[in-house]
């Protein structure tokens, strides 16, 4: 039986879960749950082939820990976006040791070494073949705060069929020393793993020329498919790499799709980059126009 709602039977504090479903030409939400702190509001985006929800926090308290579970089925598509304030809550936990401030190229540190007492998310989707999944949060904000993410993607590839997924995983800077963020990317395909990409910043950052907002950007596309957002990944992988005061950018192939990572001066600068230069004209055949022009406002 299809439920449409915020309880769920797992009473687990920050528990959540979104099933999709393809009916006809339509995606609809054949399971949503969430507990608090966590809560999901769905709405009706442009296009009736994709299914829309927006995750909700006012913030999370030291200690929290959200933990959700997505799964698309059989030609099915979900946007899922955030709204309201994306910033955990003031905390006191302890900063793990501090490695070398280089989110942009250290990719091989253990997250498991660092006893990470602050608040935290992890993510698990399933996708099946025919499915793609859009995720396009607002920027985490950093302001006496200490924060994990985990996110782990399974997709699946069959006969001429592969899931798609696009991917924006961002934060600003850290602005006292005490205080950390740490986030981990794991996809797979076919239980054969294609990306594990680490971020750890850690350190106050000194100076105002200093990168102040941190971005990674995964495109995965069905390579036998001849649409946009294979086109998308083919043109995202002739993008130069930048090394400009504003703007630093490094391009990465991986199987079926590409890894951008973004350094910038201003967040604006690093939306404005992945919005207009690496998604515009790509997405919105998956997403609809309409909603392409809000995204990441």
């Amino acid at each position: 039986m299809s439920t449409l709602s915020q309880a769920t039977h797992d009473s687990s504090p920050g528990k959540g879960t979104i099933v999709c479903h393809n009916y006809g030409s339509k995606t609809k939400f054949s399971r949503i749950t969430a507990q608090y702190p966590l809560k999901f509001v769905p709405s009706k985006g442009h296009y009736e082939k994709i299914a829309v929800a927006h995750m909700l926090s006012s913030g999370t308290a030291s200690g929290d820990h959200l933990d959700i579970n997505v799964e698309l089925k059989d030609r099915s598509n979900l946007l899922l976006l955030t709204r309201g304030s994306n910033k955990p809550s003031d905390c006191t936990s302890v900063a793990p040791p501090s490695p070398p401030l280089d989110a942009m190229e250290d990719n091989d540190m253990d997250m498991g070494t660092f006893k990470l007492k602050g608040s935290s998310q992890t993510v698990r989707a399933n996708l099946a073949p025919t499915s793609t999944l859009v995720v396009l949060p607002s920027a985490t904000h950093f302001r006496a705060s200490s924060h994990f993410s985990h996110q782990t993607y399974y997709l699946q590839h069959e006969g001429n069929q592969s899931s798609q997924l696009v991917l924006l995983d961002w934060r600003t800077a850290i602005s006292r020393e005490d205080m950390w963020h740490s986030s981990q990317l794991d996809i797979y395909m076919n239980h054969y793993p294609i990306v594990r990409d680490n971020m750890l910043i850690a350190d106050g950052l000194e100076g105002n020329h200093d990168p102040q907002c941190y971005a990674t950007l995964i495109i995965v596309a069905n390579p036998d498919a001849v649409d946009s957002l294979s086109a998308g990944v083919t043109a995202v992988r002739a993008l130069s790499n930048t090394n400009q005061k504003d703007l630093r950018t490094t391009v990465h192939p991986i199987p079926n799709g590409v890894l951008v990572r973004i350094a910038g001066a201003t967040t604006d600068g690093v939306r404005e980059f992945v919005k207009s230069v690496c998604l515009k004209g790509h997405i919105e055949d998956i997403i609809g126009h309409g909603l392409f022009d809000s995204i990441l406002s």
